[in-house]
């Protein structure tokens, strides 16, 4: 009977379908896109089959990141109060989905270190010296671990509501950063690795 409770369970109808609709295109996307780069045999940086994963749940980390820093900042400029509850419940999600995402690529790591082969030797000069500022630094340290941190002080529960959502906002955009090295180092790393494992190449953005 009320127009405006009408209008927002059709619009609540639109949210569901397209949600029904994009979370598998999403998915799906994403999987192949992990599953083309893990397919290239050539690149030893690419050649895993953690890759399709890796790639799905650093996508869904970095939708819930930005979906964090987008209603933050939308809320703030339009002059109205965030939703101290909503922000702090995406933060406990991120936090899950951030942490399984750090522990499958320690595991890519860690599989090829212990395996050994022949360009495990080329692939640890890349990640501690050619791509150690945005792999270590930016990827790792201020993109996984630090957010990881403070995403555990806020779903430990220890800071007020409105220095929760602020600290939220902060993590958000640091996971963003790293998701973006990520690509980054994914894409351009994997390209700096000679194909005859005798060196590497250079790139100039």
């Amino acid at each position: 009977d009320n127009p405006s409770e009408a209008s927002f369970v059709a619009n609540e109808k639109v949210i569901r379908v397209l949600a029904l609709a994009g979370i598998p295109g999403a998915m799906l996307l994403h999987g192949y896109v992990g599953f083309i780069f893990g397919a290239v045999k050539a690149m030893p940086w690419w050649s895993t089959p953690l890759m399709p994963v890796i790639f799905i749940l650093s996508a869904i980390v970095s939708g819930i990141a930005l979906i964090m820093v987008l209603y933050t900042l939308s809320t703030f400029l339009r002059g109205k109060g965030v939703d101290h509850p909503t922000v702090i419940a995406m933060s406990r999600w991120l936090l899950g989905f951030l942490a399984l995402d750090l522990m499958l690529e320690v595991l890519e790591v860690v599989t090829q270190a212990y395996e050994r082969e022949e360009s495990w030797e080329m692939i640890s000069q890349l990640i501690t010296r050619v791509i150690a500022v945005s792999y270590l630094g930016i990827q790792v340290g201020m993109g996984t671990l630090l957010p990881l941190v403070i995403l555990g002080v806020i779903a430990a529960r220890g800071p007020k509501e409105h220095l929760a959502s602020t600290l939220a906002f902060l993590s958000g955009s640091l996971v963003l950063v790293g998701v973006l090295a990520m690509r980054w180092n994914v894409i351009i790393g994997g390209q700096l690795l000679s194909k005859s494992l005798r060196g590497f190449a250079s790139y100039t953005p």
